[in-house]
């Protein structure tokens, strides 16, 4: 994106060591990082974007109210929370310029971002609070026990 205005903030461990050869004033690497010091970070962003498989990251930026970008790619089940054009948008795999764009996009238009986020904590509260996660797996073993041969 290359403005002086947008900070780019890479979290988790690198053990290919991926991350070295991208360098800016405005990119942080942080490594690892878990519990509140996970929650403070995310707490302090706009937006989350995440290329490829999407995972359980997802909950915890919806928690915080973060649109999330993303791309076709190797989804998980988790995938499910991301509503595209809703609370996030997934771009096609490899499309760094509409990943770009979209970013630009929720950074700059502070309405639609706070539209994004208000969908977000909707979706991760009314989809993928832990009692409704509980009675899917209730559910499922019920399911199972009641259709063995």
């Amino acid at each position: 994106m290359n403005r002086p205005d947008v900070g780019v903030v890479l979290v988790g461990p690198d053990p290919e060591r991926i991350l070295e050869k991208f360098e800016s004033d405005n990119i942080y690497k942080l490594g690892p990082l878990y519990d509140d010091k996970k929650f403070d970070l995310l707490s302090a962003m706009d937006v989350y974007c995440l290329p490829g498989a999407v995972g359980l990251s997802i909950v915890d930026a919806f928690q915080c109210g973060l649109p999330f970008v993303t791309e076709v790619g190797d989804e998980s089940a988790e995938i499910m929370y991301l509503k595209d054009g809703v609370n996030g948008f997934i771009v096609p795999r490899g499309d760094r310029y509409e990943m770009a764009r979209k970013l630009q996009l929720l950074l700059d238009n502070q309405p639609l971002r706070e539209q994004f986020s208000i969908a977000a904590k909707k979706e991760i509260e009314e989809n993928g609070h832990i009692d409704k996660l509980c009675a899917g797996f209730r559910d499922a073993l019920q399911y199972v026990a009641n259709h063995r041969n």
